[in-house]
């Protein structure tokens, strides 16, 4: 058996795996009972479960190579365990959200193997697909360690490695083909823009199935053979504090969170300290998504540099599942917005796995634009994706003739190569000869801090009322305790004032919804477009205050 030690890089995500067993490092799971210890697998361990696992998935009836195979567990360790069992099969992971209301449509679409567990598989109907519980394997058995490398060491950097379903937020979901080569370019690009090291420690909250998990954090602090700790994203936002202490506990010092964890720690930290809270071991906390108010950012930054955070350790960047996630980062925050006066946090400079550029259209001839024009964004390099699974259309339509993916996205690049997102091309929309975005109502709403209005979940949405006029909605979850008419009410005039302050026009409506009625990703945001389509087909109908 050809020995670990002698890998001098990974070439393909099973040798990471075999990479990172050379250290005695690994991850530790946290519970969702508080009450119980966390548990933890090493690498060396994990690397000897993937290989025993993967026998057992290579006699499932009717496996063929590059077979799809969805992963659907409801727990962290349950997905990583069998991720890297597909993965040393030589089969292809599609890691399905815990709660998807479209997975029947992508089972259709992907026509894959299901692995899940007992338990989880009672959340979904998987009829009429093949579907194999991780219960009727065999108990792990170190006694049957193999002495072959699996199939999984062969695969090649244009050999497909993993799906990533998207979330469908701007439009129809897809499947992303994520390749080995490129993801080993998209890691080798967040090492040398962080200078993170095997010494340092991750930490993450947000589900496998998220790119902001898996490229981010899991397979960051696996290539490097740094040690990983994971949690349930439930604990954390129903107790935003846990996350600082979790930090403090494990000497974090890489992390991610997104625009809405950010907002509530600042929230929270107004009024509640955790007592004897260290974070010097804090370098880099990378947020993402929709961008985050500037003063969010600022305010978050000075509260927790007073426990010790590195300068500039917040780090909004830019990245899709199509990138691999981050694929810009910006490491001057708050000093480049206060500079240019900007409102939300900017996305920094390009890895070297990424090249960026804006150009005049989304046309064929779209000319590219000096520095500092806003205009339609496109980015090529060793960390884009070359294809969405089984639809050449879409593939198509993302990239220019000449090999640029397409974003969808309106940003301006300055001089210096810094990326600033300005907001998505078809959600801008005109009051009063003034072009909006939609995050900037949810951005005053959420400033605003009214009562009986949960600013995780506030949406808005351009509306023609009536045919050629523009104007817009917004929809709100609300607070704990504010489940009357009245307070409702209340609420919904509060947050007409706030827009009314912004553009000079009321919303065409003020709705409150329930938060299980809202297309929420696993990165914690909502879908404009799905959530618009709902409220016009009268779903929300029953639901509002």
């Amino acid at each position: 058996m050809e020995q670990i030690n002698t890998i001098p890089g990974a070439q393909n995500l099973y040798q990471i795996c075999r990479k990172s067993a050379c250290h005695d490092t690994g991850i530790c799971f946290h519970s969702r009972n508080p009450e119980k210890s966390p548990g933890r697998i090493s690498y060396r361990e994990l690397l000897e479960r993937a290989n025993e696992d993967a026998s057992h998935i290579s006699r499932i009836p009717g496996m063929r190579p590059d077979r799809v195979i969805l992963l659907h567990f409801d727990r962290h360790k349950h997905s990583i365990r069998w991720f890297w069992a597909v993965i040393a099969a030589g089969y292809v992971p599609a890691i399905s959200p815990p709660l998807t209301s479209d997975l029947s449509q992508r089972k259709k679409h992907l026509n894959p193997v299901v692995l899940t567990s007992t338990t989880a598989s009672l959340e979904l109907d998987f009829q009429n697909h093949r579907t194999q519980t991780v219960e009727s394997f065999p108990p792990f058995s170190t006694a049957s360690k193999s002495t072959h490398l699996p199939p999984g060491d062969l695969k090649k950097h244009d050999d497909l490695a993993v799906l990533m379903l998207t979330s469908g937020s701007s439009g129809n979901p897809k499947a992303v083909c994520l390749q080995h080569g490129q993801i080993v370019h998209a890691l080798k690009g967040k090492i040398a823009s962080h200078q993170t090291k095997q010494e340092d420690r991750f930490l993450n909250y947000i589900g496998l199935d998220h790119v902001a998990n898996l490229t981010e954090i899991h397979l960051h602090a696996m290539y490097l053979g740094a040690e990983q700790t994971h949690i349930a994203g439930s604990g954390v936002m129903k107790d935003p504090l846990l996350f600082l202490r979790l930090i403090h506990e494990h000497r974090i010092s890489y992390s991610f969170a997104t625009k809405s964890l950010l907002a509530s720690l600042v929230r929270r930290l107004k009024d509640d300290v955790p007592d004897q809270l260290d974070l010097s071991c804090l370098k880099a906390l990378v947020t993402g998504g929709d961008a985050s108010p500037i003063a969010t950012c600022t305010s978050l930054i000075g509260m927790l540099q007073k426990h010790g955070a590195a300068d500039n350790f917040l780090r909004p960047g830019f990245g899709m599942t199509e990138t691999c996630a981050g694929c810009t980062y910006n490491k001057a925050c708050p000093e480049y917005e206060q500079e240019r006066s900007l409102d939300y946090a900017s996305q920094g400079n390009p890895t070297q796995a990424i090249e960026t550029r804006v150009v005049s259209t989304q046309d064929q001839a779209s000319p590219v634009l000096p520095s500092g024009v806003k205009s339609s964004l496109q980015l090529r390099g060793h960390a884009v994706f070359a294809e969405y699974f089984n639809d050449a259309q879409a593939t198509a339509e993302a990239f220019t003739p000449d090999g640029w993916f397409r974003t969808g996205d309106d940003a301006v690049i300055h001089a210096d190569g810094h990326l600033v997102i300005v907001g998505r091309a078809k959600e801008a929309f005109a009051i009063n000869d003034k072009d909006f975005l939609p995050l900037d109502f949810e951005t005053a709403v959420q400033k605003a801090d009214i009562p009986g209005v949960d600013p995780a979940y506030v949406v808005a949405f351009a509306r023609h009322w009536p045919a050629h006029a523009e104007s817009y909605c917004v929809l709100y979850v609300p607070a704990c305790g504010y489940g009357d008419i009245n307070a409702r009410s209340e609420s919904s005039e509060a947050i007409a004032k706030e827009c009314v302050g912004l553009c000079g026009v009321l919303p065409l409506d003020v709705l409150a919804v329930d938060k299980a009625s809202l297309d929420v990703s696993s990165l914690g945001k909502i879908s404009r477009v799905k959530t618009r389509k709902a409220y016009e087909s009268g779903a929300f109908s029953s639901s509002g205050g």
